[in-house]
């Protein structure tokens, strides 16, 4: 693209163009911080000369209208690119475009490329009772410029805002609006110094109602050679010096001489001379160096951008190092390159020592690795199975739960027909009125029963791990239907034997049929608590692995881990069959002191049950308060013997002691020491010193995206580290007061409290 950028645009930007490059740069980076570049919004009369202080500042010839005046909206947008274009386009109001220059090799702007861009859209500008909501909009992309927008807004005079229609009012405040509202753009106010200050109440609205009190507005006084004389003169003069309560801007006003048609053709050089001549003239002799011509102009606007831009860098330069802890973060998790054999033994070393330090910390219930999570419910799923040690002693706990409650084939009521079962079931309904349970679950209405005689501590946590144990409830049987079975069976197996013995044949019959629920809950059990150790090995084994070096991660569980839990399967399907083996084909052997003494508990306990029972049958068979029922009944009281069976008392003993004895070998010597305590051992160290150089390839080899994703990684963290070094200069300093520390504040009056000797502890 040929012609010249003027070195007065960059002289605008300042450090502030280096500032947007680098937080563009940052944008690309994936960082959320994207600030808008620098926004110059150039608002007033017809004739105050808004054109030529668009020309002063940016050294491009904006054509001037003279008496004509613009009426429609001019947006110049400078981007710093390496394609060097320039596009036109008339944005209308109702979305459409209209293609007015593009041209990616020639932008003159000396010899008024501008001029004939903007008097082309005019002629496609649809002008409305003098006014126009249609925007030209030019685009201009180089290397040399740098990322700023100007903006010309029409020319507005008192007549605008008191005589034209009320829908054209609208019209040009929205217009004013999108653009002096926005927190990017930096409003010159310009004022010629030959207008009557009483004129500029419509300017002072615009700025004050849209500028948030004048915050971003810069007034500039143009034409200070046409100053009147008197009191309008003095009043401007005023104005200049930011003395006008009314007018009075935060950022203070400016005085600019602007080149006649007849001093256009004039140098730089010839132009300065003419500004300091009329710099030493009263009264702008007495106006500071710093508030006065066109090059000290484009130094203030300079330092308001960079102190516009600076109230976004605290925010980014905090984005910056929260991007920089995540890189170096996921840098540390992508390790060292694997490259060759050594690196991968090293990289599987590592990984195996890890895993058997944190493994071990979760069976000990140590959760002080970041890999646990959160430490306090309510937690997820997944962090419930990452503290793997406490949810195995729960699913023990679940497990002897389940059967106490569910291991027995029947329940056996000692009641007589029709009779209330005294023997606390464990249902929801004897939950909730407290009977066993320290809590119940609404949705749990499932009926278990148990014929022990005993309740049990059963947590809400249990109750909803039970829920897995999908086992059929214990069919309930009374005693006497049940001595009946038993009377048949033991015609059958009667033999020459004393009656004691056939009595022990029977219970022993009796307790293998009870116990037909064994098996399948005991081999459920150990495959749930299968099921959730390999879900835990899996989800540490994730988190030992960098998120996208699947390859390594999928071949070290197809290789490692799956094998180790299909051989800790057959183990433990094996070692529970032999701990149920001696209970369904072994000869009973008792402890003899501990069985009597589960005997002796039983006896009593049945004979309370079988009395209960009669009992509540008064109500409804009245015989038994006759004299025969009345002994009967004693003799239930008085005689052992008169109860339903002995058999049953037998089995009941002798299942009591074998289910706790189960319950007790299948978790220390199945679970726990065929699976828990060989967990830490399915990697370790030594077998990864011990493997040849193809399973080193296969478990270890670094997959192609993970080293592309390494460099790309330690680029962008150069890359950010460099921005960081940039950014800093530019951050603004703030000094912290050490007032409130010295002197707390009430909260009631905002005075500083006395100071007691004895509220300041110093310990040494």
């Amino acid at each position: 693209m040929s012609g010249t950028i003027p070195i007065t645009l960059r002289q605008l930007a300042g450090e502030s163009n280096r500032l947007i490059d680098t937080i563009n740069e940052l944008c690309r980076h994936g960082l959320d911080c994207h600030v808008d570049p620098p926004q110059i919004v150039v608002v007033g009369d017809q004739y105050s000369g808004k054109s030529s202080v668009l020309s002063a500042i940016s050294g491009i010839p904006f054509p001037v209208r003279g008496t004509t005046g613009q009426r429609f909206t001019v947006e110049t947008a400078f981007t710093t690119s390496n394609i060097s274009a320039i596009r036109a386009h008339v944005h209308r109001v109702d979305g459409k475009t209209v293609m007015i220059c593009r041209d990616d090799a020639n932008a003159d702007f000396e010899n008024g490329l501008l001029t004939r861009i903007i008097d082309e859209a005019g002629l496609k500008m649809r002008d409305v009772d003098g006014f126009s909501e249609d925007i030209l909009k030019i685009e201009i992309s180089r290397p040399d410029v740098p990322s700023l927008t100007l903006v010309e807004l029409p020319g507005l005079s008192q007549s605008d805002h008191t005589k034209s229609p009320i829908e054209k009012q609208v019209r040009m405040h929205r217009l004013i609006e999108k653009y002096m509202g926005r927190a990017s753009s930096i409003v010159l106010a310009v004022v010629a110094a030959n207008s009557n200050i009483t004129n500029l109440s419509v300017l002072h609205r615009q700025v004050f109602q849209y500028v948030k009190g004048g915050c971003r507005a810069l007034g500039v006084i143009t034409k200070p050679d046409l100053l009147t004389r008197g009191n309008p003169g003095e009043a401007m003069v005023q104005l200049a010096h930011n003395e006008t309560p009314f007018y009075k801007l935060e950022l203070g006003w400016h005085v600019l001489r602007m080149r006649t048609q007849v001093e256009k053709d004039d140098t730089d050089v010839g132009k300065d001379c003419i500004e300091r001549h009329l710099s030493l003239q009263a009264p702008w002799s007495t106006f500071r160096h710093a508030d006065r011509g066109a090059e000290q102009l484009r130094v203030k606007l300079s330092d308001i951008f960079q102190r516009h831009l600076q109230k976004s860098l605290p925010g980014i330069a905090d984005a910056v190092q929260i991007k920089l802890s995540q890189l170096q973060q996921s840098l540390r998790c992508l390790g060292q390159p694997r490259t060759g054999l050594p690196e991968m033994r090293t990289f599987l070393t590592k990984i195996a020592s890890q895993y058997q330090l944190i493994c071990s910390q979760a069976l000990d219930a140590r959760y002080d690795d970041p890999f646990f999570g959160n430490l306090y419910p309510p937690y997820s799923e997944e962090e419930r199975v990452r503290k793997f040690g406490s949810l195995v002693l729960d699913l023990n706990r679940t497990f002897t739960y389940v059967m106490r409650t569910k291991g027995s084939r029947r329940r056996i009521l000692h009641t007589s027909s029709g009779g209330p079962d005294p023997v606390p079931r464990l249902d929801a309904k004897n939950a909730k009125q407290g009977v066993g349970f320290e809590e119940s679950l609404e949705s749990d209405n499932e009926e278990i029963g148990c014929d022990m005689p005993f309740s049990f501590y059963v947590s809400k946590e249990i109750r909803r791990l039970a829920r897995a144990y999908k086992f059929k409830v214990p069919e309930d049987i009374c005693a006497k239907d049940l001595v009946k079975e038993l009377d048949h069976i033991e015609s059958q197996i009667r033999s020459h034997d004393l009656p004691s013995n056939t009595n022990e044949k029977s219970s022993l019959i009796l307790f293998r049929d009870q116990i037909s629920p064994w098996k399948h809950i005991a081999h459920f059990h150990v495959k749930h608590v299968m099921d959730f150790a390999k879900s835990f090995v899996e989800q540490l084994m994730s988190h030992l692995f960098a998120s996208n070096d699947n390859a390594a991660y999928y071949a070290l569980v197809q290789n490692i881990v799956e094998p180790f839990f299909e051989a800790r399967t057959a183990i433990l399907g094996a070692k529970v069959d032999e701990l149920l083996s001696h209970y369904q084909h072994g000869r009973p052997q008792p402890f003899a002191e501990e069985f009597f003494a589960c005997f002796k508990a039983m006896r009593p306990f049945s004979k309370y049950c079988y009395v209960s029972s009669e009992l509540f049958n008064l109500r409804f068979n009245p015989e038994l308060l006759s004299a025969k029922g009345k002994a009967e009944l004693l003799q239930y009281t008085r005689d052992d013997a008169s109860l339903p069976s002995t058999t049953i008392t037998d089995y009941e003993a002798y299942y009591q002691m074998c289910n706790r004895t189960f319950v007790d070998n299948v978790i220390i010597l199945a679970v726990e020491n065929c699976l828990i305590r060989q967990l830490p051992f399915l990697m370790t160290a030594e077998m990864v010193s011990t493997m040849n150089d193809d399973e080193l390839r296969l478990l270890a080899s670094e997959a192609p995206g993970v080293r592309l994703e390494r460099e790309e990684t330690r680029a962008q963290l150069q890359a950010l580290e460099q921005a960081a070094k940039v950014l800093r200069p530019f951050r603004p300093r703030k000094q912290r007061s050490m007032y409130l520390f010295l002197f707390p504040v009430s909260l009631s009056d905002q005075q500083p409290l006395a100071l007691q000797p004895n509220i300041i502890l110093i310990t040494l």
